[in-house]
């Protein structure tokens, strides 16, 4: 059966409903948003202000990206887009403030082709049937088995840390760390070589998990002053189990680290300093919601009702999913700003009219097959936030029986809501298999 379908993090879009309690029609200071994409055109953008139609956005190309520009003149709105392939038709609606729409769409399409350069390296001394990865700043690349050549695209210019890992049984067990290096275009960097003295072992610590359910899994994650780099182990876990992280030895003031832990439909992300023998705990189970049918014409518009839990008060999402290849999404997000003083969260499929341009092949159509996922965060998923020791962020899903419940979207792993500004809508549109 076709995996539920979830992107790893929503970059664009807003619809609305309006909230109840709010007035989305009360006159604020205009809010411009501009919404990029950064692989080429999609097939439709629109939003809405306050409760008022949904309006057509085109885009404005700028080389292989094109920009989506709207002002909203209301404190509440919401933004929509579509995405097609071959194995299904996604839409992608979120409900926020328009300062908060603003925020979320704030990034741009990579650095200018004239401040970037490509660099390559040889990478020796990995694992058999396992990946290396070979990071520098933001740019990375994957060597696979023993040994190979690699290619860097794209890297910025200035100095930056360049992180190569190499994959084993478990996860990252050897990493390569050189600090602050500048190359120029077209350099080759010195091998790489988990066999020689410049590697060193990943260190680990014990890891308490409070409220801990199988199955579940373990992440860890690593920011570095210099360039953000990720070393992640994932497998079973267990109420007293470990993670990975650079040793003490490695590390210099502002390094982070971050341990993720998926348990039973709820997931936890916390921020520490250096590894150390560390407690989280995870939160309820999230609430079943609700699920209506609207309209059951074409497109098919659904609803689902969510009641507030105050462990999961900060934004929610559901997923809506129907028909066999090609298969039809429709993902629903809303934040506490939008919902206002609601005591349910209602994430409803919305009627964008016909004069919008949407096209209701689009949108969810008529099936014997259907089903559905949601989720709860104690945070607004749509945020940006920065690393910081301390910070930890909560989330929890639930999901029809015909469904695999949607992974939770830990902290460290992916996403303009979460520590990483987003690159392309692309990047966050993460199409599973297309097998039914």
């Amino acid at each position: 059966m076709q995996p539920f379908f979830r992107p790893t993090l929503l970059a664009v879009a807003t619809v609305g409903i309006v909230a109840c309690g709010d007035t989305p029609t009360e006159p604020v200071k205009p809010t411009e948003v501009t919404l990029k994409s950064c692989g080429g055109a999609l097939p439709w953008v629109g939003y809405q202000d306050g409760d008022g139609e949904w309006i057509e956005v085109q885009g404005v190309p700028t080389g292989t990206a094109y920009s989506y520009k709207f002002t909203m003149a209301q404190r509440l709105g919401g933004v929509a887009y579509v995405v097609t392939t071959t194995c299904g038709r996604y839409t992608d609606v979120v409900y926020g403030s328009a300062d908060e729409l603003a925020t979320l769409y704030s990034y741009d399409c990579g650095t200018p082709a004239a401040n970037t350069k490509t660099v390559h390296g040889t990478l020796v001394g990995g694992v058999a049937g396992h990946n290396s990865t070979v990071s520098l700043g933001f740019t990375f690349a994957s060597v696979f088995g023993e040994s190979g050549s690699y290619t860097l695209d794209r890297v910025a210019d200035g100095p930056q840390d360049l992180v190569a890992f190499r994959g084993n049984t478990g996860g990252a067990d050897k990493v390569i760390l050189r600090r602050r290096v500048d190359f120029a275009n077209g350099a080759i960097i010195p091998s790489l070589d988990f066999t020689g003295s410049e590697a060193f072992a990943m260190d680990s610590a014990k890891l308490s998990i409070q409220q801990f359910a199988a199955p579940g899994y373990v992440s860890s994650a690593i920011y570095l002053v210099n360039g953000r780099q990720f070393s992640t182990y994932a497998g079973s876990a267990s109420a007293t189990t470990w993670y990975r992280g650079f040793p003490a030895s490695a590390t210099i003031a502002g390094d982070l680290h971050g341990i993720g832990v998926t348990s039973a439909g709820r997931s936890v992300g916390t921020i520490i300093g250096p590894v150390a023998n560390h407690t989280v705990s995870l939160g309820p189970a999230a609430a079943t919601p609700t699920i209506t049918t609207v309209s059951s014409g074409t497109p098919m518009r659904k609803r689902m009702t969510i009641p507030v839990q105050s462990q999961y008060s900060g934004s929610a999402t559901g997923d809506f999913e129907t028909g066999t290849r090609p298969y039809f999404y429709v993902d629903v997000t809303m934040t506490a700003a939008y919902r206002g003083s609601a005591k349910s969260w209602v994430l409803e499929v919305p009627d964008f009219g016909t004069s919008s341009g949407y096209n209701p092949a689009w949108g969810l159509q008529p099936s014997s097959r259907e089903i559905w996922s949601s989720a709860v965060y104690d945070y607004n998923f749509l945020g940006k936030f920065v690393p910081a020791i301390g910070l930890t962020l909560r989330s929890a899903s639930a999901s029809s029986s015909s469904a695999t419940p949607s992974a939770q979207p830990s902290f460290y792993k992916s996403g303009g809501q979460q520590f990483m500004l987003p690159t392309s809508i692309d990047a966050r549109y993460e199409q599973q298999s297309c097998s039914s």
